[in-house]
């Protein structure tokens, strides 16, 4: 959702703290579908679900805490850094990908 967090701030120009809150209402939604569909294919590692539901949920409150804590300015600049290093990681990782499958001979 990051794109959509990127959408808010620009189209809507809202805060980051409030673009961030709003794609995390949407991400409960479609989280919830998926969990669905993945339940009616009977995929879902119950027991793993539940540890990583409960990390997850300890994650959220001390992440939305220290959001909450954080300048606009701050938010924007932590964005724009794991914006950037996740684009880097990407292209990196789809330019090994495309050497590796080139053939030499």
């Amino acid at each position: 959702m990051t794109l959509l967090t990127a959408a808010y701030v620009m189209l809507f120009r809202m805060p980051f703290v409030e673009a961030i809150a709003t794609t995390k209402v949407i991400n409960v939604f479609s989280s919830f579908v998926a969990t669905l569909v993945f339940i009616k294919q009977g995929i879902v590692d119950y027991n793993l679900g539940i540890i990583l539901g409960i990390s997850m949920f300890i994650g959220g409150i001390i992440g939305g805490g220290i959001t909450l804590k954080l300048s606009n300015v701050w938010l924007q600049r932590i964005y724009l850094t794991v914006v950037a290093i996740l684009a880097f990681m990407t292209l990196r990782k789809s330019q090994g990908h495309n050497h590796s499958t080139t053939s030499t001979s």
